[in-house]
């Protein structure tokens, strides 16, 4: 089982300074907090799955996101970040946040625990990590325009929001058509 959390600080550097982006410590040994291991079955619904180690369409606004390890501050390899996955008859959906570890390499991770069985990939819904709001810079727009040409071959509907980007989302959108929509506050998927 991996307990990073536990075990490491998460950090972003501005001006070269470390400032904590983890948990709040206090927070961990909470009753409500559950910790998992990198593939969680909830139930016959619901999985959780994280490790994702995969480097294809990587952001570069990862550069400034750093985790403590053995007392030295070095690249985040998000490890810890938590995707869900949800069952409904023959369907899934995979549920991400901010998406570190690249949007694509989720889904080859979410393949692979999955027997290579992507067909079943019906929506994925999470932010693409294509800004960062430190720099307020956006990935280039190959590396955006390879992304959209992955995920519009997959059979899947994709949502995305926050840490995307409007300048990101227009251009997948121009490539990916209705196979991408904008979620945000309020927007209902059905």
């Amino acid at each position: 089982m991996h307990f990073f959390w536990k075990m490491h600080r998460n950090y972003t550097k501005v001006l070269g300074i470390p400032f904590s982006a983890g948990i709040n410590n206090s927070l961990i040994d909470r009753k409500q907090i559950t910790f998992t291991s990198d593939n969680y079955v909830i139930d016959d619904e619901l999985m959780l799955f994280s490790n994702v180690t995969g480097r294809k369409l990587y952001s570069k606004a990862n550069d400034k996101l750093f985790a403590k390890r053995n007392g030295k501050i070095v690249f985040d390899q998000f490890e810890h970040e938590q995707y869900l996955v949800i069952t409904d008859g023959n369907k899934q959906v995979i549920i991400t946040g901010c998406s570190h570890n690249g949007i694509a390499n989720i889904i080859e991770k979410y393949a692979e625990i999955n027997e290579g069985r992507i067909d079943k990939l019906a929506c994925v819904l999470g932010g693409f990590h294509l800004f960062n709001p430190i720099t307020r810079k956006y990935e280039s727009d190959e590396l955006i325009s390879d992304l959209a040409e992955y995920s519009s071959g997959l059979n899947a509907n994709f949502y995305t929001c926050h840490c995307t980007g409007q300048k990101a989302y227009k251009i997948l959108k121009d490539r990916m058509g209705k196979q991408l929509d904008y979620l945000s506050v309020g927007t209902r998927i059905e």
